[in-house]
């Protein structure tokens, strides 16, 4: 009976589960619904699987971020999760990293949970969103940073409104960057060859996974097993900003970058007749 009463209750848990009418008649396209000095809102409702989920991505514009002073002396930190607790890195310049180190312990040591910013984690994890719900999601978090009586965050002059900007690398033009070593003893030679190929668009960004995916294997094994350039030998997939393209990495002990690059040149001029 205890077993069969849990069962029940189990039961009863899966049929909260429902789908939102928005699901069931919206567009298929992303839509901007919210607009203010503080945030933007983009609605966009499950129109394919129809299952009890929703997805919530928050992007916070923190131009003083970008610009800190630790950031600026060349250090960085990050704190994560991690399967016994959590975990802390530090990387930078050697100097002051034992300082960066006390300060953020020294955070860690003091932070107090309140429950007002716990409520914004608490409510983004909700699911299945319908319009008003999500509206609502973005009204309490303006709530919570700008519209406190003592609040954390203020809106962003245009000023401060970061943009990324991509240089075009003109079709069929090369460009090439050398630079020395900084240590002399150090034998090792690294090359990055990167193709800029196209701006964000759904069958070029298809095309350029498939080539990604039948190149990145004969890459390996041309450069690191057949002609044995080095240790590291790769070709990955790169997006900078909406600009995709591709990338080989190649670092030798054993020949110079000229002669590197004279062999990514071959490869590529071999998948290409191949492909063609």
């Amino acid at each position: 009976m205890k077993s069969r009463a849990i069962l029940e209750r189990k039961t009863k848990s899966i049929n909260k589960y429902t789908l939102t009418t928005e699901n069931l008649s919206a567009s298929k396209r992303e839509l901007e619904m919210r607009k203010t000095s503080y945030s933007r809102l983009w609605y966009k409702p499950d129109t394919k699987f129809f299952k009890p989920k929703a997805y919530v991505k928050m992007d916070f514009n923190c131009p003083l971020a970008v610009s800190s002073p630790v950031a600026v002396a060349g250090l960085h930190y990050r704190l994560s999760l991690s399967d016994n607790g959590f975990e802390l890195s530090l990387v930078g310049f050697n100097q002051k990293l034992r300082i960066l180190l006390e300060a953020v312990i020294q955070k860690i040591a003091n932070f107090e949970v309140k429950p007002e910013r716990f409520s914004v984690i608490k409510k983004l994890v909700s699911g299945n969103v319908e319009k008003d719900e999500a509206e609502s999601m973005v009204k309490h978090i303006e709530d919570v940073l700008f519209n406190d009586p003592k609040p954390i965050c203020r809106p962003l002059f245009p000023s401060e409104l970061l943009t990324s900007r991509v240089a075009e690398l003109g079709t069929g033009m090369k460009y090439f960057y050398h630079q020395e070593g900084s240590d002399p003893s150090d034998e090792n030679s690294a090359l990055v060859h990167y193709i800029q190929v196209h701006q964000d668009e759904f069958s070029m960004n298809i095309k350029l996974q498939l080539f990604k995916l039948i190149a990145k294997q004969a890459t390996f094994h041309q450069h690191r097993t057949v002609e044995q350039l080095g240790y590291i030998a790769s070709l990955s997939q790169r997006n900078n900003s909406g600009v995709y393209g591709l990338q080989l990495f190649i670092q030798s002990s054993v020949k110079g970058p000229g002669h590197i690059d004279s062999r990514v040149e071959s490869l590529l001029n071999d998948l290409e007749s191949k492909l063609y």
